[in-house]
């Protein structure tokens, strides 16, 4: 037994010392320079193995992406004028194309060998021009075929089914933008069109039959009260005289912010609801545009032929105010008003207010109740007079006789050494500057809450 392992021992090291003299595998010459050979498409994949124990596939993939990137100068060179004629950019077509076909073209490339060094792992393959172009064209007189029959049956069909026979003829035509796809339109008539032309130009018809009417035509809203405002919106197919769901719609005006989307429902119909708005006296148009169909959203060719509009007048007037004011200084009504000139100045600055003199023809009732007492007598003459001044104000919309807009002012405090009543005149005037303050901040949240609302 002995003898034997001693033999073996002899054996491996003999067979260790002659591997460790064979020398390693000689570099191809293809890693160094590429075949030349009008029949096929070479790619070379180079990695280092230290990029992890997927290096190969790594490799695989550079070797690919080199044939696709040859394929591209083909592409690129001959799909100009249809870039053109999608508003689109050939690096992105390009890109789509490249993937496409080197997804669709994977089963017939050849891997033909790797090398592998003591750092570096590089993978060979080639694509046959021939079979491309056959298998290509192949692909291709398919797609016309399919694109041909969505085209048939968009054309009898609803507007939003036809616009899913559009799409999916759209991705049937877009990998084979490298040259004109002609397809049979009307099916059966032997004429034949350029499809991408024949796509934008059906669309574009087909959105020009749409009708998209408003109700009310023109909407009257009295600035800084009229809350709920409803304009009922419809899109109809004139050609087939059938409502259209799932349009989005944009509702916008030249007024800063004002601007909102909605969806039609299933009836064809959205629902736009205006809330408070906040602005000068004026009449303006409010346009409804139809910005994209829901079906098409994710693809830019079509969002840019959704070009369709009507407008909606706005005439905003200004609100009519009728002013029921009290100001009274420890129980005696004063004759020279303090609160009310202010507040009237702050209402026709700030709400563009027109004041009336009877509450019947008044859009608002305020109300404005402000008066003065004394909490604790004077300690002694080093010590002020101490005077606090209290008010509310209450907007009434008179059509409806309800409160919708008041806030309380408490505690303001006026002081002076030789009078109570002058104190009192200083809490008014205090009460009157405060008044400026908290009424701002109130407009302000006032319209934050009921900003303009669409209903879907």
């Amino acid at each position: 037994n002995d003898f034997i392992m001693l033999k073996r021992s002899v054996l491996f090291s003999f067979i260790y010392l002659f591997l460790g003299c064979t020398p390693p595998n000689p570099e191809p010459l293809w890693i160094h320079q590429q075949a030349q050979n009008i029949d096929y498409w070479y790619g070379i994949g180079l990695v280092m193995k230290s990029d992890g124990i997927d290096y190969r596939e790594k490799a695989q993939q550079k070797a690919l992406d080199e044939i696709g990137s040859q394929i591209s100068i083909y592409i690129s060179s001959e799909m100009t004028s249809e870039i053109q004629e999608i508003n689109g950019r050939i690096d992105e077509f390009t890109d789509y194309m490249i993937q496409s076909r080197m997804e669709t073209f994977l089963p017939e490339v050849e891997f033909l060998e790797t090398y592998s060094s003591k750092d570096h792992f590089y993978f060979r393959a080639r694509l046959n021009k021939t079979q491309y172009y056959a298998e290509l064209e192949k692909r291709r007189q398919n797609a016309i075929q399919t694109v041909e029959q969505y085209f048939a049956n968009a054309e009898t069909t609803s507007f939003v089914d036809a616009l899913d026979y559009y799409k999916e003829a759209w991705f049937e035509m877009k990998p084979f933008l490298d040259s004109p796809f002609y397809i049979e339109s009307p099916l059966g008539s032997g004429n034949k069109k350029n499809g991408v032309a024949l796509i934008k130009s059906i669309v574009k018809n087909r959105i020009n039959d749409i009708q998209i009417s408003v109700d009310p035509p023109a909407i009257n809203m009295i600035l800084f009260l009229d809350e709920i405002t409803r304009v009922s919106v419809t899109c109809v197919d004139l050609k087939r005289n059938e409502k259209i769901p799932e349009l989005s719609l944009i509702f916008k005006s030249s007024l800063p912010g004002f601007e909102q989307e909605i969806i039609t429902n299933d009836e064809g119909i959205a629902s736009v609801q205006l809330g408070r708005i906040s602005a000068k006296p004026q009449s303006i148009n409010g346009m409804i545009h139809l910005k994209k169909f829901k079906t098409l959203s994710d693809i830019a060719f079509f969002n840019s032929l959704s070009e369709k509009n009507t407008s909606i007048e706005l005439n905003l007037e200004s609100p009519k105010i009728y002013l029921e004011t009290e100001e009274i200084n420890l129980g005696n009504k004063i004759s020279d008003l303090i609160v009310t000139p202010n507040l009237k100045s702050l209402l026709a600055e700030k709400m563009s207010a027109v004041f009336v003199d009877q509450e019947k023809t008044a859009d608002i009732k305020i109300m404005l109740d402000v008066r003065t007492s004394i909490k604790s007598k004077q300690i002694n003459s080093n010590y002020p007079m101490i005077v606090y001044a209290n008010g509310n104000l209450n907007f009434i919309n008179v059509k409806t006789e309800e409160s919708y807009f008041n806030f309380a002012l408490q505690n303001i405090k006026g002081a002076d050494f030789s009078s109570y009543n002058i104190a009192g005149i200083r809490s008014l005037e205090k009460i009157s500057k405060a008044l400026n303050k908290i009424f701002m901040e109130k407009l302000d949240t006032f319209y934050v809450k009921n900003e303009t609302k669409l209903n879907y």
